[in-house]
């Protein structure tokens, strides 16, 4: 989004993903000879933040007079502590499309940066913290993202396809409170989307120009607005429905109607958030969500021929070993395709990082312990095997050797 809001402003931009490139010290170190680009930007969550800081410091030695901008999550949570970093010029908190702008039109006028909504960073021995940029109201306004730029190539997940596969948002903001999750706190709690139009049309660039056959959409809650979603349905059966897709969302988000209706569009999997199946512990989460309303989802969605993972969490505040052995129970009844089971991550600004001081309750240990539980009694069922073995679907084989491999790391 950044890189092509941009371009669209004129400037030259070069992108380089770490996440999916071996030699990515090489590449930046070519990068920076060849390019010599004035101004680097960095985006980082807290979990990476100590990889950025080195980042930034490596790029500053190979020129101290480029200037570094950090953004993403962790400098919008904390922008005062990123813009006193070391070999960080500027914070950029809050979403940063028209922040990054105004701040590279400023730095190559060289001109001021006092008045530019969503920055920090220090002026004259002290940090400033300007005021925060406005939310983008109509997301339609925004460019489409510099597509051309990413190594797309390199793009896949065990259960998509194996090669032009390609990540979207399309929404931004999410109303629930959630203990556990910082999409409210990052984006705002106001739920802003793309129209059905502008996704449609964007799914169509990417499937002429590049090839693309799936799209995982990385919407917090993808159904959250009904009738957009019916629009999108309807244009992409229109459309012919030319890519498969998957979505994320909440179990009392969907019905038969609806989940039947995204299985002609081209809905392949859809992930719900579950977390556990004790009412207590989804109580202290904060879910707002009951377990018939998680049955009849994961039924629903069976029913209408969509593949299901239950997004599961363990060391959470209040489980114990027997709430371990109700999600066991409960994850046989409901019969999700996939399991995406991780430990609690207590993030900076959610309500849990304020009640639980930014640890999480049962240690890392330990919560290995329990996540090998679930995978194991969900993986080396004899049913599934069965049923994963016997399958004639190409698609399912590459998934058993995904599943395989994850229960090979969780034996250590």
């Amino acid at each position: 989004g950044v890189a092509g809001a941009l371009r669209q402003a004129d400037h030259e931009v070069r992108l380089l993903d770490a996440a999916v490139l071996p030699r990515w010290a090489e590449d930046l170190g070519d990068a920076l000879e060849r390019w010599r680009p004035p101004v680097v930007g960095i985006t980082a969550s807290t979990a990476h933040m100590a990889p950025a800081r080195d980042l930034a410091l490596r790029v500053k030695k190979a020129d101290p007079h480029r200037v570094v901008v950090l953004g993403g999550v962790h400098p919008t949570l904390f922008p005062r502590e990123v813009a006193e970093a070391e070999g960080i010029d500027f914070a950029v908190h809050g979403v940063g499309e028209l922040t990054a702008v105004e701040l590279v039109a400023a730095l190559a006028d060289s001109g001021p940066v006092g008045r530019i909504a969503g920055i920090a960073y220090r002026d004259r021995g002290q940090t400033r913290i300007n005021a925060p940029r406005d939310p983008v109201a109509n997301l339609d306004d925004l460019p489409r993202p510099a597509y051309d730029l990413l190594p797309l190539d390199q793009y896949s997940t065990p259960f998509s396809a194996p090669a032009h596969v390609i990540s979207m948002v399309t929404s931004r903001g999410c109303p629930y409170r959630c203990a556990f999750c910082d999409a409210s706190v990052v984006l705002g709690r106001r739920y802003r989307a793309h129209s059905a139009e502008r996704v449609v049309a964007e799914i169509r660039h990417l499937v002429s120009e590049f090839g693309i056959r799936e799209v995982l959409f990385k919407d917090s809650e993808f159904t959250l607005n009904r009738a957009r979603v019916e629009r999108f349905c309807d244009l992409m059966v229109a459309e012919g429905a030319p890519v498969t897709w998957t979505c994320s969302t909440r179990v009392n988000c969907v019905d038969g109607p609806l989940l039947r209706r995204m299985a002609a569009a081209g809905c392949r999997v859809i992930q719900f958030g579950v977390e556990s199946a004790d009412p207590a512990v989804l109580e202290l989460l904060n879910k707002r969500v009951t377990l018939d309303e998680v049955r009849e989802a994961f039924r629903a969605a069976r029913a209408a021929g969509i593949d299901t993972v239950a997004n599961l969490m363990v060391g959470s505040p209040g489980e114990t070993w027997d709430s371990i052995a109700a999600t066991e129970r409960f994850v046989g009844e409901i019969r999700p395709d996939h399991l995406n089971i991780q430990a609690l991550e207590v993030y900076p600004g959610t309500e849990l990082y304020e009640t639980l001081g930014g640890r999480n309750p049962v240690g890392a240990a330990e919560s290995r312990r329990r996540r090998r539980r679930l995978l194991r009694s969900f993986y080396l069922r004899p049913g599934r095997i069965l049923e994963r073995v016997f399958t004639l679907k190409p698609r399912h084989w590459q998934q058993n050797v995904a599943a395989a491999a994850q229960m090979v790391g969780v034996g250590r």
